[in-house]
């Protein structure tokens, strides 16, 4: 991971990382240690969503476990794609792809492994995206949840709302 410590040309250096299994935190933890980055770390969305909103602007890039209990990863990263499209996502997902890990994208599975994560985290910090499709969720529930963040300025608000539009997701925090 020597390439991530170069310069930031001004961008932060933390990471946050939402997984709620401690091994991978710990885990990824150890590897970004050696890449110059610092990481702050949250067990579930709603803590990883809440962290994130504090301070939006000091995060160079997150890291998302799809398999979250209560607020998925999906939404997680759906809400964070539609109001912060410019921030670099890598997502994490079990070893058997999941309907989630296809509509995610590019996910690096678990057990992580160093090289399949350098690769993404080397991708993500090039400017390449995950391919979350916001096309999929219906256009009222982007215009609910856009609403809904305007008017309380909570991405976790707006983050039910995407959840309201999922089959499957719960609303329930």
């Amino acid at each position: 991971m020597e390439d991530m410590q170069r310069p930031t040309n001004g961008r932060p250096k933390l990471v946050l990382l939402v997984d709620s299994d401690p091994s991978t935190r710990s885990i990824l933890g150890s590897l970004l240690a050696t890449s110059g980055l610092e990481l702050v770390q949250a067990r579930d969305s709603v803590t990883g969503l809440e962290i994130f909103q504090r301070l939006p602007d000091r995060f160079r890039l997150v890291i998302v476990s799809l398999e979250m209990p209560g607020l998925s990863g999906l939404v997680l990263i759906r809400t964070l794609r539609l109001f912060h499209p410019e921030l670099p996502i890598v997502c994490l997902a079990g070893a058997e792809p999941s309907a989630a890990a296809r509509e995610a994208g590019q996910c690096v599975a678990k057990p992580v492994r160093a090289s399949a994560l350098h690769a993404q985290l080397t991708d993500a910090l090039a400017g390449g995206r995950l391919m979350t499709d916001l096309a999929t969720l219906p256009g009222d529930a982007i215009a609910r949840a856009r609403a809904c963040y305007a008017s309380s300025g909570s991405l976790l608000e707006a983050a039910r709302e995407i959840a309201r539009a999922m089959p499957g997701e719960t609303t329930e925090w």
